[in-house]
């Protein structure tokens, strides 16, 4: 046993093992110990925890595609196409999920900080030929700012630790033509594209041509340009389609929902929002829990996602790769050293295009275009809607410039002896370390990153009923006034994991239209918003309508049976009306503890639906520039004193374009609508249209005027349209209505 341990601690990538082990313990210490926790900063983590589980559970127990997820956004649900659901990681992380899945997210949460750092460590060391500079250059790559903050988030973006491996074996598979390199590369490619994610795949694919392309210019270039060279490529192409048959096959079906998600994202400026600052490039982490004081006076380059905005180089790093880059330029004929010119020019190529399709400088986008912008129309490779995770692989080639920079200072006489490069090699990474620190000192700022995986034993307990139903979790709508929007949405599909039943609502990061208006349609959904922004219980519309009526309509037809409440999203005055409204409509609670009031919809819904009803739905969008959906569209927006339009309209909504409504009659008759209805500028004609036909028009006045309609109505939902013109120098220039009523 002492000969083996002995053995061990002389290897070298054992060490580099432990070294980037106890580095990975000490950095992320509040989850290293801790149980029943994980990092976090957005709503994506417990999307990762629903993923984990519901690859698996969809393999092997529902024998269902991984691709399609049932369980959330009933009953429309979720394709997972082109969203980040981590295959691989899911299969076979199952064991370990089955006793604890905090444990099964760390255990990947850590293995790929130090496999990325052992497999920078072989890269650096082939490229670079001295394992002191390697293991520096893993540590660059491992724990970079970015790797870290991307890590919080992002569990998918944090094993990104296949990249180096396979860049190192497609170098070995190039210069000695065995196959076992072939081979390698292949699996490490399908690793990192379905242990990760798909756009992680097309991200090294990119970068993988560009490797190649420089390697054909190089000296190198016989090695390359051959026929061999070219068979062994193709032969690895053919290896990952095989491998990676299994689940393109299970994809496919889905493949045009990602298509249609992934072009409605791919929009130059959904891609600046994701979109690294020049700053950002000499500016400490945000995490940073050494220099937390002064990067948090530099907020406005991390808005509106810190998790997509950091890549600070680090000046320790910055000096290395300077005196890397010297060094090969000035050994620039000797052997090896077109390596270090190769790289080099990866870390330009990843640094640039992090900062997306217009340079932005300090919080403001200037006017000056960027490579990205030509990169963005490519089809395929604009998959990669985050420019930021480009800086991967600039990562990558400061890491090899940083190891070139250490092997040009080890020459120095002073660094005679391997104790002394020892020493120095310590003292780098401690300078590096400290720069790259991600982790807040404090206990109680620790805290704000780690996140409880404990779901509440309510949802348990559901799960034992053997009857199918639907469970609407409060608040299921994204909260945009919040830090996370998207955080209890997010909390609601985790917590579906245990319940095993659909959910209405739940979290899917590139949601379609459809799924957002299958949750927002409901009053209830709707109010619980409102109520969480700080606006009370309310459900603006011009619709004179009882919304309770309407509310349990919807839930009788989503067939839900229960309505759960997260106690956390909501003050205590907050709650208290959403509870006491919620027991009028469904009686006492169920079940009830410190974080979960549960209602009984069984006795409330058994009535619902016996006579007509009609709402407005409300989709409730993302304020961001890049996604221009206003707060109530499809339906209407409402005119106040307080607001823009003239004061005239008061109490008037407005329709631009077509806004809908929605009518359910329980079975085929003529509903009549009586409203008020003005055109503000200039009579004209609206249009009105009744399940997808024109069915009437109606001649508008400046004034509002008294209109009667009658529909003949098919039994179910029903859609009423109203079409106008709009001036587009007035927002209000459309149709205006106040006091809509429904009625046989």
């Amino acid at each position: 046993m002492e000969k083996r341990l002995a053995d061990l601690l002389h290897n070298p990538l054992a060490l580099a093992f432990i070294a980037y082990l106890f580095v990975s313990l000490v950095l992320f210490w509040p989850v290293a110990f801790g149980s029943n926790v994980v990092f976090t900063n957005s709503s994506d983590t417990y999307q990762a925890l629903a993923y984990l589980w519901h690859v698996p559970y969809s393999l092997f127990v529902s024998h269902t595609s991984p691709y399609f997820y049932s369980g959330i956004i009933f009953p429309v649900g979720a394709a997972l196409a082109g969203q980040s659901i981590m295959p691989l990681a899911g299969i076979l992380s199952w064991p370990l999920q089955l006793i604890n899945r905090a444990m099964a997210f760390n255990t990947l949460f850590f293995l790929a900080f130090i496999l990325s750092g052992l497999f920078m460590f072989m890269l650096a060391d082939y490229i670079v030929k001295n394992k002191y500079a390697a293991f520096v250059a893993g540590l660059v790559f491992a724990f970079s700012p970015m790797h870290i903050t991307q890590a919080y988030g992002h569990l998918n973006w944090a094993m990104v630790e296949f990249i180096p491996l396979f860049m190192l074996l497609l170098l070995l598979a190039l210069d000695r033509k065995k196959q076992v390199y072939v081979f390698g590369a292949a699996v490490s490619f399908v690793l990192l594209t379905f242990f990760g994610d798909v756009e992680q795949g097309i991200l090294t694919l990119f970068f993988a041509i560009v490797v190649l392309v420089l390697y054909a210019i190089s000296r190198d270039r016989r090695t390359v340009l051959s026929w061999k060279s070219f068979l062994m490529l193709g032969e690895m192409a053919v290896l990952v389609l095989l491998l990676s048959a299994p689940f393109i096959l299970s994809l496919l079906p889905y493949f045009p929902q990602a298509v249609s998600t992934t072009l409605r994202q791919s929009s130059v400026l959904y891609n600046e929002v994701w979109s690294v600052d020049l700053a950002s490039f000499f500016l400490p982490g945000y995490y940073n829990g050494i220099f937390s004081g002064i990067s948090s006076s530099y907020y406005v380059i991390y808005a509106p996602d810190i998790t997509e905005r950091v890549a600070y180089i680090g000046y320790t790093v910055l000096m290395l790769a300077l005196l890397g880059l010297v060094y090969v330029w000035k050994h620039r004929s000797e052997e090896g050293m077109h390596h270090g010119l190769i790289w080099s020019i990866v870390a330009f190529i990843g640094g640039v295009m992090a900062l997306g399709p217009m340079l932005q400088v300090y919080g403001t986008v200037s006017n000056l275009p960027l490579p990205y912008l030509l990169y963005s129309y490519i089809p395929i490779f604009n998959i990669i809607r985050e420019p930021d995770r480009f800086f991967f692989f600039a990562t990558i080639g400061l890491a090899i410039l940083a190891a070139l920079g250490i092997k040009s200072i080890e020459r120095h006489p002073l660094l005679g002896t391997q104790r002394k490069r020892m020493l120095f090699i310590i003292a780098v990474s401690f300078l590096i370390l400290v720069e790259y620190n991600g982790t807040p000192l404090s206990g109680s700022a620790a805290q704000q990153l780690v996140a409880s995986t404990t779901i509440p034993i309510a949802y348990y307990q559901l799960g034992n009923y053997t009857s199918n139903f639907t469970t609407l979790v409060l608040p299921a709508l994204a909260n945009y006034t919040s830090r996370v929007p998207q955080m209890f949405p997010g909390l609601n599909m985790y917590y579906q994991t245990a319940l095993g039943k659909p959910i209405l609502g739940g979290y899917a990061a590139r949601p379609n239209v459809s799924q957002n208006v299958s949750d927002e349609i409901i009053p209830l959904a709707a109010s619980a918003y409102y109520l969480q922004n700080g606006a009370g219980l309310m459900y603006g519309s011009p619709i004179v309508e009882n919304y309770s009526n309407v509310t349990k309509l919807l839930l009788r037809l989503y067939g839900t049976q229960f309505v759960s409440v997260d106690r956390q999203a909501y003050n205590l005055t907050e709650l208290e009306q959403l509870a006491s409204y919620l027991a009028s409509l469904f009686g006492n609670p169920a079940y009830i503890d410190n974080t979960t009031l549960v209602f009984s919809t069984a006795n409330a819904l058994s009535s619902a639906g016996t006579s007509i009803a009609a709402y407005t739905p409300v989709l409730i969008g993302d304020p961001h520039a890049f996604y221009p959906i206003s707060i109530w569209e499809p339906g209407w927006t409402f005119c106040t004193s307080a607001s823009s339009c003239n004061a005239t309209f008061q109490d008037t909504w407005f329709g631009q374009g077509q806004t809908y409504v929605d009518v359910y009659s329980p079975k085929n008759q003529s509903v009549k609508l009586t409203m008020l209805a003005e055109s503000p500028n200039g009579k004209k004609s609206a249009y009105v249209y009744l399940n997808g036909q024109q069915y009437t028009s109606l001649q508008l006045n400046t004034t509002l005027s008294a209109y009667t309609l009658s529909f003949p109505m098919y039994a179910g939902i029903n859609q009423v349209v109203f079409v106008s013109a709009a001036n587009s120098s007035n927002p209000y220039s459309g149709i205006g209505v106040m006091n809509m009523t429904f009625y046989t």
